[in-house]
């Protein structure tokens, strides 16, 4: 069956092409640009999940380079990275929720509440990298009295960011098994939907390893920074599915 209301063959060009990777999922005479908006806030979430990993990864090499005194730099860059993981996972959180506004409502019954739970576990794993800031703020500010605490919680910032990004992961996988009852193998996205759900596990376990190390074995921050580069390539494969 043709999943393109008829009424959309005769919009522009443009609207076309945006709505035909969609079709009736976000075909709803109530608001005509749906397809392009929707075009444009899954790109932008790509981007944000993109410079989220890069920056992890950066992370990781700075880490790494920080324990083989490589480097005389203090922890601003530190700082910056972890800043620039917050910013950017909340812009792929509010991309998220953007979409799901956008959606027809043919398309809330297919996808249901999974989006928001999405959008949610985006925000959580936002916050949970926004404690790195804190932590290498006051690390790289010597306060001396608050640098315990600010341990503790980028402890436990890392172990929740598992159960966070794994949920992101599930709620992806939901909403792929739920739109291939509509679109069937269109719904995989030509492969790509496994490996954004992958994507999205392998970020979470990585920065989960990193905490589990650090907390139970006190292992070296070398050992974490390897976990956050296999965590970083995680998060950039499930950007680049999305494109």
């Amino acid at each position: 069956a043709d999943l393109v209301k008829p009424g959309a063959r005769a919009a522009p060009a443009r609207r076309e092409r945006a709505n035909s990777a969609y079709g009736v999922l976000v075909d709803t005479s109530e608001d005509a640009e749906a397809g392009e908006a929707v075009n444009r806030w899954v790109y932008r979430g790509a981007i944000g999940a993109i410079t989220y990993g890069a920056a992890l990864l950066a992370l990781g090499a700075t880490l790494a380079a920080h324990t083989a005194g490589t480097t005389s730099q203090g922890l601003s860059l530190e700082v910056f990275e972890a800043l620039v993981m917050t910013v950017s996972m909340a812009a792929d959180a509010r991309a998220a929720t953007m979409v799901h506004r956008r959606l027809a409502p043919v398309a809330r019954q297919v996808a249901g509440w999974w989006v928001l739970v999405l959008a949610a576990s985006k925000t959580g794993v936002a916050l949970t990298a926004f404690s790195g800031v804190v932590v290498f703020s006051t690390v790289a500010d010597r306060n001396y009295e608050n640098i315990c605490f600010a341990e503790y919680m980028f402890r436990w910032s890392m172990l929740l960011t598992l159960p966070l990004q794994c949920l992101a992961g599930y709620a992806l996988w939901k909403v792929q098994v739920r739109a291939e009852t509509y679109l069937g193998s269109y719904a995989r996205m030509g492969g790509w939907a496994p490996v954004l759900v992958a994507g999205s596990f392998c970020s979470g376990g990585g920065v989960w390893w990193g905490g589990y190390l650090d907390c139970v074995h006190e292992a070296s921050v070398s050992a974490v920074a390897a976990c956050f580069i296999v965590a970083a390539l995680g998060q950039l494969a499930a950007g680049v599915a999305m494109l």
